[in-house]
C-alpha cells in the first residue's frame, strides 16, 4: 500500500506540474512563472522601494522642456498676483448650505498667503450617509457647489464664486500653463499633450471640478477633456497636439550590452507618434529619484523586490486602447541576472497570461496599434532596428 501510494502521488505531482507549464507558459525547473510577481501585500515597508525618475533626462527627452519650464514658473507668479489683488469678497473659515448661505456654481479657491494649498469637505445633497468628503487644491483650483450641498471651509483657506473674480484664464501662445480652466470657454475640449512641471519626482495630475482625475503622469503623458465644467493642472501645462513638441529617444546611460544605444525611457508615448513601429526589447530600469540637475554620475539600475513601488512594464492608456493592443499591462519580472525572462500580460478584461523569453522580453508595435498611448514605466525600450 506504501509503494501504490507512493506512485500516486508521484503521478498526481507530475500531472500538477504538466497541467502548470500549459497555463503558465513554461516551468523553469521547480519554479512557476507567477513566482517572480509575488508582490509583498505591505507595499514596500521593510523593502527598498524605487522608482526610475532623471530630470535630466527631461531635457533630452522633450524638445524645449526647459523653456516651458521657466515659462509656467512666470505664469504661476502672474496668476497669483492677479487673483490675490481681486476686489472679490473671499469667503473664509465655516460652514455654509449651496443655495441658502452661498450661491451655487463654480467657485475658486486658495490658501491664505497664496502658497499653501486650500482645504473644504463637501457634503453633497441626498449623500444617505451624511458624509463630507475632503478636498485638498492647490491654489486657484475650480470646484463645484450645487444647490443643497454644504460646505465646511477650513482654517487658511478661502473661496470665492467664481463669476463674481475679475479674472479669465488664457493660453499663452496656444500653451496651457499651471493653474485652472473652464472647459469650452478658456480651454476647448479635445486631447492634449500634458506635461509635468514638477522636476523633483516628475509626477503630474489633472482633475476636473469633481476632484476627479482625468490625467496622472509621470515626466510626460496624454490627456482628454470631455464632459468637465472645468480642468485644474496640478504640476503640469497641456499643449494642443498641433503644438505639441518633438519627443525623442536617448542614451542609454548604464554599464551594459547596450550602453550607448538610443533607448525610450519612461513617459507616455503615443504609438507611431512618438514611439515608431516595430519590435522593442524592454528592459527593467529603476533605481533612486534622481532630481538634482548638476548630478554627473549614472542612475545605476539596481535589484529590487517587485510590489507596489517597484513595478516595471508597460501600461495601455486606456480599456478601449487594451482592446486595440490586446494588453492593458506587460510587467516585467524581477529576475534581472537570469538568462529566462518572463513577461506578466494582463488583458483588457482582467485575464492574467505569461510568456516565457530568453533574455529581454520583447513587444511589437504595428500598424493596427497607431494612436494608441502606451506609458513605459521604471523601463525603457531599446528598439531592435538599433
Amino acid at each position: 500500500m506504501l509503494i501504490v501510494k507512493t506512485i500516486k502521488g508521484k503521478i498526481l505531482i507530475n500531472l500538477m506540474c504538466f497541467l502548470s507549464v500549459l497555463l503558465l507558459v513554461g516551468c523553469s525547473g521547480n519554479e512557476l512563472p507567477q513566482e517572480r510577481f509575488s508582490h509583498s501585500d505591505d507595499k514596500g515597508n521593510g523593502y527598498d522601494t524605487f522608482a526610475g525618475y532623471d530630470v535630466r533626462e527631461l531635457g533630452e527627452q522633450v524638445e524645449g522642456y526647459w523653456s516651458y519650464y521657466n515659462e509656467n514658473e512666470s505664469q504661476k507668479l502672474e496668476k497669483k498676483s492677479i487673483i490675490d489683488n481681486s476686489n472679490v469678497q473671499w469667503i473664509g473659515t465655516g460652514e455654509y448650505v449651496v443655495g441658502n448661505e452661498v450661491q451655487e456654481g463654480l467657485y475658486i479657491c486658495k490658501g491664505k498667503d497664496s502658497t499653501s494649498n486650500a482645504h473644504i469637505s463637501i457634503r453633497t445633497q441626498g449623500d444617505e450617509k451624511g458624509e463630507y468628503k475632503d478636498f485638498w487644491l492647490d491654489s486657484m483650483s475650480y470646484f463645484l457647489l450645487k444647490k443643497g450641498d454644504v460646505i465646511s471651509v477650513e482654517r487658511e483657506t478661502v473661496i470665492a464664486p467664481l463669476d463674481l473674480m475679475d479674472f479669465s484664464a488664457e493660453s499663452k501662445d496656444g500653451v496651457y500653463y499651471e493653474g485652472s480652466y473652464i472647459v469650452g470657454e478658456e480651454i476647448p475640449k479635445g486631447e492634449y499633450f500634458m506635461l509635468s512641471m514638477e522636476i523633483s519626482v516628475g509626477t503630474a495630475i489633472a482633475k476636473n471640478e469633481k476632484d476627479q482625475t482625468l490625467g496622472l503622469i509621470s515626466r510626460f503623458g496624454y490627456v482628454s477633456i470631455e464632459n468637465d465644467l472645468a480642468v485644474n493642472l496640478q504640476n503640469c501645462i497641456l499643449i494642443p497636439l498641433n503644438k505639441k513638441p518633438a519627443i525623442r529617444p536617448i542614451k542609454y546611460q548604464n554599464e551594459s550590452e547596450v550602453k550607448g544605444d538610443m533607448v525610450f525611457a519612461a513617459g507616455m508615448y503615443k504609438v507611431g507618434v512618438d514611439l515608431p513601429l516595430g519590435t522593442y526589447k524592454i528592459k527593467n530600469e529603476i533605481f533612486k529619484d534622481i532630481s538634482d540637475l548638476t548630478y554627473e554620475g549614472n542612475h545605476e539600475n539596481v535589484d529590487y523586490y517587485p510590489g507596489y513601488h517597484n513595478w516595471c512594464g508597460l501600461i495601455a492608456g486606456s480599456k478601449a486602447q487594451a482592446d486595440r493592443l490586446g494588453w492593458s499591462e506587460l510587467e516585467m519580472d524581477s529576475y534581472q541576472k537570469s538568462k529566462t525572462r518572463y513577461l506578466k500580460v494582463t488583458d483588457s478584461k482582467g485575464e492574467i497570461s505569461y510568456k516565457e523569453f530568453e533574455g529581454l522580453p520583447t513587444v511589437t508595435f504595428s500598424e493596427k496599434d497607431t494612436g494608441n498611448n502606451v506609458d513605459i514605466m521604471r523601463c525603457v525600450l531599446i528598439p531592435e532596428f538599433n
